[in-house]
């Protein structure tokens, strides 16, 4: 195979399928019960940036990909995901990609944080998502390469920390294959809402299972906006 074809997960993410001898893949995430109107905390780009996960926090054996390429669209019913980050329509939005240092370059990870001015803004941006993507339980779908993506979806709407204002969460396990060639493929992809912003995280890797470090990666990623918002140092959570 000479010919190299993107799918766009995205988390639940961004796909890509190149090889000569075999497939090579790079994919390229309850409020209070207080009857107060939340905060709203418009946070400006350097502040988004800041509450992104670091290179520190996806560890040392990752680095940057400064040449993810978002433009492909997902698969089938995951196009959801693209409208929800690389759509999105916040005046606010930052997001780095990192990829493993291994030869395959997987696990992938991609950190967003938007942010909107209104609560009210944010919150239909999620629950618009939530329709969509809560009616998607699986992919089936060869793209103009020939690449066919074959993928069980499930989602939920469990929360990270109990301090969310709203989370939807996102695995999709299966596989990509051309030829006789297959490769296995796991998503985790995960939106967490906190007041007018939000923390987005996509992991992809090649595994017959969502990545393990999914949630681990959330729930940092929560904390980080949390802290930004408040003012606080993210790189102090843990």
């Amino acid at each position: 195979m000479s010919a190299t074809a993107s799918v766009r997960l995205r988390s639940t993410s961004r796909l890509a399928v190149a090889s000569a001898a075999a497939l090579v893949l790079a994919l390229t995430g309850c409020g209070s019960s207080s009857s107060s109107a939340p905060k709203v905390t418009k946070l400006s780009s350097t502040k988004a940036k800041s509450a992104m996960l670091s290179l520190d926090n996806v560890g040392s054996t990752f680095t940057v990909d400064d040449t993810a390429d978002h433009s492909t669209p997902s698969p089938g019913c995951l196009t959801a995901i693209d409208d929800i980050t690389d759509k999105i329509d916040a005046p606010t939005t930052e997001d780095v990609d990192y990829q493993s240092t291994s030869e395959s370059s997987f696990p992938l990870i991609s950190s967003q944080v938007a942010s909107y001015g209104t609560v009210a803004a944010a919150k239909k941006k999620v629950d618009a998502f939530r329709t969509a993507i809560h009616t998607c339980t699986s992919v089936a779908e060869t793209d103009d390469s020939g690449v066919f993506t074959k993928l069980t979806v499930t989602t939920n709407d469990e929360k990270a920390s109990a301090k969310d204002d709203d989370e939807v969460n996102v695995k999709a396990v299966g596989a990509i294959s051309q030829d006789s060639q297959q490769t296995p493929l796991g998503v985790y992809f995960a939106v967490i809402r906190e007041a007018n912003s939000l923390a987005i995280v996509e992991i992809g890797d090649l595994t017959q299972d969502a990545p393990a470090n999914g949630e681990a990666l959330v729930t940092l990623a929560r904390a980080r906006l949390a802290a930004v918002i408040k003012g606080s140092d993210p790189d102090r959570v843990s």
